[in-house]
């Protein structure tokens, strides 16, 4: 079986373990006692100075591989350089990983029955923390807005629709209703379909943070991986450092780094770009909201998390092996990207779209939103071939069990991820007052959406595997539509 739906690194790209003990070994002789203790709340202070060395340094050089300006195979992004981030360790805390990191931030910022939005379609392994934290998923309103007319302009999008966000918050506000307490968004290669949200669109939704106060968890684990992009983009947490940066100049009395009302926790991880194995990732935030994190149980018990992990990729990222392996981890994905949307034009007549288009109520053409970067491409049917994806899936999963009479015979079986995992929660309305028609009709199309849809990984497979399995997805789904004519 061809897994399409496995959303891994490609083990082949990743370091060996014995490449990493190499390279860390004289340095965990020289910090053998830091490595195997306790460590300071907010992690092994070294690995978090790398942590901003690595940042600062894929911001301001170019670590998208053999990505060229104006090469039109990369379908990207020529985006202007970007300021140098103006983190410090003190906007830092290590974590096990982003998954964990989702855990502490709700298990910090929130209590149960608060209510949290998620994007139209959203990562789905968000749904068990979020039921476990007893918090109320709620979809903002998708976009309708179809404004892109450059080729480059193309691989941006947000799937919120900002302006019926804050119309809605307002008719809460305003009817004291309950004000969501945090927000869930992957704002850079968005899992599940691959965009990245413009500066002018996650500037207005920072803003809406602020003005309604609830938080941001802003999941940025594929922020180095970009790889249709010039530059590395911006987190959240620059762009609401660069705020308050301003609101200093124009006020006299204004939020300050210390302040509880900065908006964003985003959430980083060496799963993607090292190995997931290892466990670790970070969170950036105001020092205020990292003193809040600190005060976990597990850290006030147990201090800084993973210091031996700490020790060991400290000495990795100061080799200065993590970018050049971002390097070749760009360049890899983005030819396998291409080899994917190449193969999904030639097998379905699938073209590319922006994400705008695809949230669209209607479409003709089986179509896929172009990507920045990440893992993942999602695909939509059109509306005619009325195809459940579910049932698609089952039907391809079928095909492992229909082997020819060679045992080498292959089974045409692939596997992926259907799309309603992907619609989470219930729609944010304004108001107590709003009619169930208005709640219907906010309802249905996200739901129709991803029932048509499936997401697809292009990271994990080689390119003949790739080829080979979109082959097998277009011949089931093409099967099931003309046997139902």
């Amino acid at each position: 079986m061809i897994n399409l739906g496995r959303g891994w690194p490609d083990p082949s790209l990743l370091p060996t373990l014995q490449s990493l003990l190499n390279l860390s070994q004289s340095e965990l002789a020289q910090q053998q006692e830091q490595a195997l203790q306790y460590g300071n709340d907010a992690g092994n202070l070294d690995m978090l100075q790398a942590i901003v060395q690595l940042r600062q340094q894929c911001t301001s050089d170019n670590i998208n591989g053999d990505y060229e300006e104006g090469d039109p195979d990369c379908q990207g992004e020529e985006t202007a350089k970007t300021s140098t981030p103006s983190i410090t360790t003190d906007n830092l805390i290590i974590t096990n990983g982003s998954s964990q990191g989702l855990d502490m931030v709700c298990l910090r910022f929130s209590k149960p029955g608060d209510i949290i939005l998620v994007e139209p379609l959203s990562y789905c392994y968000i749904a068990a923390t979020l039921e476990q934290h007893g918090l109320i998923p709620m979809k903002v309103p998708s976009t309708s807005k179809q404004h892109r007319t450059s080729f480059l302009e193309e691989s941006r999008g947000n799937l919120m629709d900002l302006d019926a966000l804050e119309h809605a918050l307002e008719a809460r506000r305003q009817s004291n209703g309950l004000i969501p307490t945090l927000l869930y968004v992957c704002p850079i290669c968005q899992n599940p379909t691959g965009t990245t949200m413009e500066e002018e669109e996650a500037k207005r939704l920072i803003a809406i943070a602020r003005k309604y106060k609830f938080k941001i968890i802003s999941d940025e684990v594929y922020m180095f991986l970009a790889f249709n992009c010039e530059m590395t983009p911006k987190s959240l947490v620059d762009y609401e450092m660069e705020l308050v940066e301003v609101e200093v100049e124009v006020e006299t009395e204004t939020p300050t780094d210390e302040d509880s009302s900065f908006a964003v926790l985003a959430l980083n991880s060496f799963s993607k770009i090292l190995g997931p194995g290892l466990r670790l990732g970070w969170i950036e935030s105001c020092k205020h909201n990292i003193k809040v994190l600190q005060e976990s149980g597990a850290i006030v018990s147990g201090g800084g998390l993973n210091p031996l992990g700490c020790s060991l990729v400290g000495a990795y990222l100061r080799s200065g092996q993590q970018e050049k392996l971002i390097q070749t981890l760009n360049t890899s994905y983005r030819t396998r990207c291409k080899v994917m949307m190449d193969a999904l034009e030639l097998d379905l007549g699938a073209v590319p779209v922006t994400v705008e288009e695809i949230l669209q109520p209607i479409v003709q053409h089986p179509c896929f939103v172009r990507v920045t970067g990440g893992f993942f491409l999602w695909l939509r049917f059109p509306n005619h071939w009325d195809l459940d994806t579910k049932k698609l899936l089952s039907v391809c999963l079928e095909k492992q069990n229909t082997k020819g009479e060679n045992e080498d015979d292959d089974d045409e079986s692939v596997s992926f991820f259907a799309g309603h995992r992907f619609s989470l929660g219930v729609p944010l309305v304004g108001d107590k007052a709003t009619s169930d028609e208005e709640k219907s009709k906010t309802d249905l199309l996200v739901p129709e959406v991803a029932n048509h849809s499936i997401r697809i990984c292009f990271a994990y497979l080689q390119e003949e595997e790739i080829t080979k399995g979109i082959s097998y997805l277009a011949k089931a789904a093409y099967d099931i539509v003309y046997s139902s004519k």
